[in-house]
């Protein structure tokens, strides 16, 4: 009992100087980064309000993990035979406390060569930055290997003799408006020489005549067709295509629905049974490219007749559209109220600009690193690897929050304790987190492949970013305070 007593009686103190010290960055950093996410949440797109949410929330119960349940969990292990974190402790006070910060000019040196390498870094990053494009091509982000292309060689049988492969469908409340709506689309197909996407559009009534006067001039033309196989050239002709053609002609009158074939009414009947109002648009451009299907959305999206009626034009591609171009559209918005977001709550903790600049520069730092290295190496965003950029954020806050508020417990002298136990927390949490997506890397799937290269790429610029350029400048800004510190003293004891 007694050789526990020790242990026991000490437990307050260093949870209480760690609540007040490592607990505050973690609130601090937990809180901003899911309040960041929570704006996402008045985003139209589903896809950003339902993501902000659960990353919020998430970010709250793992804020609550950290400041109760783990210091709860360590001192219960502490007090048995598992964890004696006391001998570790008083070896670190001894090793961490006890070493000499002496300013030399040496590190000087190396920070000046640090900052100077990173503007460099920097200025090309941004030069390159207008360069980088979005990948529209979704096609480029499909798995290429042997059972892959056969599976999609038989897809496309299923399509080869027939033109319903990504279609557009608009369903009319009365069948006389289908053909007013394919007149009106036909016209916008004329009209269209910039980005031209119909290439046909079909509708019932182009195959069985609803009105009489359609119906005569249905018959007219049949009658034209079998003037034509009379001619005495084609007339001895026996081939099965002659064939078919006399027996189509043969109708001298009008052919009852029931009549039909049901090829001819299957893909305009509806599934309560009525046939006619439906109005079926083709594309003439391939719709993986995210650009050609937009394009088509707007062509074809939606249709106003003449007594105000509207339209609109269903598929999966122009649902795959309208979620692209929300995207694009509230992208930039909710990435400048994050960001305005981050700098406020920062400003707010550390009470001065320079210090909420100082910890914001492993965030900014590492996205424009990152995005101009990205155009660089060929790279591309993606539908896929936009998923990781919100892990990059996180930990690009994280560290320079962390970095940034130890040194300033050290009296804002001490960087190479901070570097010594702050920074080797973040350098080791970094690479377990690249670590953890370096699997993707030999994923045979080219957008799971990109997920990896970029959160590999952009965590490893955070780390530089919060363990190297951040010290170095804090070390350079500690380094001539500390010089015109002493030019003070001396000229005080002068006077």
């Amino acid at each position: 009992m007694k050789s526990k007593q020790p242990r026991q009686s000490s437990v307050y103190t260093p949870i209480f100087t760690t609540f007040m010290t490592t607990g505050q960055a973690i609130f601090t950093v937990g809180l901003t980064t899911s309040a960041a996410f929570f704006i996402l949440v008045i985003a139209d797109f589903k896809g950003f309000s339902e993501f902000g949410m659960i990353a919020g929330i998430g970010l709250l119960f793992a804020i609550i993990a950290y400041l109760f349940f783990l210091p709860a969990l360590l001192v219960l292990l502490e007090r048995s035979p598992l964890l004696n974190l006391q001998k570790k402790s008083q070896e670190a006070n001894i090793n961490t406390y006890h070493t000499p910060n002496a300013t030399t000019n040496s590190w000087k040196t190396i920070a000046i060569g640090i900052i100077g390498i990173t503007i460099a870094i920097t200025v090309i990053s941004v030069i390159k930055l207008p360069d980088l494009q979005f990948e529209y091509d979704f096609g480029k982000l499909e798995p290429k290997y042997e059972r892959y292309r056969e599976l999609n060689q038989m897809a496309w049988k299923v399509y080869s003799d027939r033109k319903t492969r990504n279609a557009a469908y608009i369903i009319v409340d009365q069948a006389s408006h289908a053909p007013k709506v394919a007149s009106i689309l036909r016209e916008r197909a004329s009209d269209d020489t910039a980005t031209p996407t119909i290439r046909e559009v079909e509708v019932f009534q182009d195959r069985y005549p609803s009105t009489s006067v359609e119906i005569r001039q249905k018959l007219k033309r049949l009658q034209k067709v079998r003037a034509l196989l009379s001619d005495p050239f084609i007339e001895g002709n026996d081939s099965e295509v002659i064939q078919q053609l006399r027996s189509s002609a043969s109708t001298r009158s009008k052919i009852p629905l029931d009549s039909l074939p049901e090829f001819i009414k299957a893909p305009f009947t509806s599934s309560n049974g009525t046939i006619g109002n439906l109005v079926i648009v083709y594309p003439s451009v391939g719709l993986s490219d995210g650009r050609n299907s937009m394009n088509f959305a707007d062509d074809v999206g939606n249709v106003s007749l003449a007594n105000g009626t509207t339209y609109y034009a269903g598929s999966t591609s122009i649902v795959a559209s309208d979620m692209l171009q929300l995207m694009i559209a509230e992208a930039p918005t909710m990435l400048i109220l994050i960001i305005l977001f981050i700098i406020i709550f920062k400003l707010f903790i550390l009470h001065r600009v320079k210090w909420m600049v100082f910890a914001l520069l492993p965030l900014l730092g590492s996205f424009i690193w990152l995005f101009g290295l990205m155009d660089l190496l060929g790279w591309r965003i993606n539908l896929y690897n936009l998923v990781v950029l919100p892990t990059i954020l996180g930990i690009g806050d994280d560290s320079g929050i962390h970095i940034v508020h130890r040194y300033l417990e050290e009296d804002k002298r001490s960087i190479r304790t901070v570097l010594k136990s702050t920074g080797e927390h973040i350098l080791v949490s970094g690479l377990t987190t690249m670590l953890g997506f370096s699997g993707l890397l030999f994923s045979i799937h080219p957008g799971m492949r990109s997920i990896g290269e970029v959160a590999i790429l952009g965590i490893g610029l955070s780390l530089l970013a919060a363990l190297i350029t951040l010290p170095a400048l804090l070390k350079l800004f500690t380094k001539q305070r500390d010089e015109d510190s002493t030019k003070n003293i001396a000229a005080a004891k002068a006077n």
